[in-house]
C-alpha cells in the first residue's frame, strides 16, 4: 500500500510516477509502477542532456558522469530537472550562469545512449537525484520494445 504522505507533492509527474515505484508494496505494483514510468519516459519528444562543451552548441556533447567509478549517460526529462542536478557547478553553466544542455529528439538520442555501450558507457540515469532512475544500457532496448512494442530501435 502507498503512503501518501512520503509521496512528492508539488513535483512534476516524473517525480510522482518515481515516488509510486518508491512505494510499491509488492512486485505487480512495482512493475506496473516502472512501465508506467518508462512509457511516460519514452512518450517524450525530447530527452535533456547537459553539456560542458561552452557556449558553441555545435561543438558540444552530452555529458558522461562517472558514479562509482563507472561512466553513465545522464538524461533529464527537462532543463529543470538538469538544472537541479547542475546546480552552480561551473562545468554546466555558461560565465553569466546559464544552464549548458543540448536538447535531442528522442530517436536521435536513444540511436546515441546505444552507441555509447560500445564505448564502455554502462547505462542510462534518468533524472539523477532522489526520484531518478535507471537501467544497463544492455537492457534498453528490452524496455523500449516492451513499451512501444515493434518500434524501429536505433542499433
Amino acid at each position: 500500500m502507498n503512503d501518501a504522505s512520503r509521496m512528492p507533492s508539488d513535483a512534476d509527474p516524473f517525480d510522482h510516477l518515481m515516488g509510486a515505484a518508491q512505494q510499491a508494496g509488492s512486485e505487480e505494483e512495482l512493475i506496473h509502477a516502472f512501465r508506467g514510468l518508462w512509457a511516460a519516459f519514452l512518450g517524450l519528444e525530447t530527452w535533456i542532456f547537459l553539456t560542458t562543451g561552452g557556449r558553441d552548441l555545435s561543438q558540444a556533447s552530452p555529458f558522461i558522469g562517472l558514479i562509482e567509478d563507472q561512466p553513465w549517460a545522464l538524461v533529464f526529462t527537462d532543463p529543470q530537472k538538469a538544472a537541479a542536478f547542475a546546480g552552480a557547478d561551473p562545468r554546466f553553466r555558461t560565465p553569466e550562469g546559464h544552464l549548458l544542455f543540448i536538447e535531442l529528439p528522442k530517436l536521435e538520442a536513444l540511436g546515441w545512449v546505444m552507441g555509447l555501450q560500445r564505448e564502455g558507457v554502462v547505462g542510462l540515469r534518468i533524472n539523477q537525484g532522489k526520484y531518478g532512475w535507471f537501467t544497463p544500457l544492455a537492457h534498453l532496448p528490452a524496455i523500449v520494445l516492451d513499451i512501444e512494442g515493434g518500434a524501429d530501435l536505433p542499433r
